[in-house]
C-alpha cells in the first residue's frame, strides 16, 4: 500500500488486478459451457439426421402428448414428449417415448391419436419424426 500512496493512487486501486482476473475467468468458463451445450445439442441433431436420412419407414400413433415446458426460439416451438406405439413395416411393433420439438401451427398434427410418420433406426432402436414439426 506504501507503493500506491507513494505514486498517487487510491488504495482500492489494489483490488483491480485480481477483480479483473475473476471476471475473465468467470467469462471465460461461461463460454466453455454454452460451447458444450451447443455440441451436445449438435451431436443429437445429427443423429436424429442420420436416422432420418438411413432409417426403416414406419408409422407411429401418438398415444399420449406432454409439454416439457421447454420453450426454444422465443417460444417459437415447445418441446413436446410424445409416447408413441410404432409399427415398423419389418419386425414387431413397439412403443417409445421421444421429444420434438412443435410449433404451435403443427399441435393438432401431434394430437393424441393421431397417425404420423416416422424413421426407425431398428439396430439402435432410435425413432425420429419424419413429417414437418415446424
Amino acid at each position: 500500500m506504501d507503493f500506491l500512496e507513494r505514486m498517487g493512487l487510491p488504495g482500492w486501486i489494489a483490488w483491480f488486478g485480481p477483480v479483473a482476473l475473476l471476471l475473465i475467468a468467470s467469462f471465460a468458463w461461461n463460454i466453455y459451457n454454452i460451447k458444450r451445450q451447443i455440441d451436445r445439442r449438435a451431436a443429437v441433431v445429427q443423429k436424429e439426421d442420420s436416422v432420418r436420412a438411413s432409417g426403416d419407414a414406419a408409422t407411429a400413433t401418438v398415444l399420449e402428448t406432454a409439454d416439457t415446458g421447454v420453450r426454444t426460439g422465443a417460444d417459437e416451438y415447445f418441446i413436446w414428449r410424445l409416447r408413441l406405439a410404432v409399427r415398423p413395416a419389418l419386425g414387431q411393433p413397439f412403443e417409445r417415448t421421444i421429444e420434438v420439438p412443435v410449433a404451435p401451427t403443427r399441435f393438432a398434427d401431434f394430437a393424441e391419436g393421431k397417425e404420423i410418420r416416422v424413421r426407425v433406426a431398428a439396430d439402435r432402436g432410435q425413432v425420429v419424426v419424419d413429417q414437418r414439426t415446424k
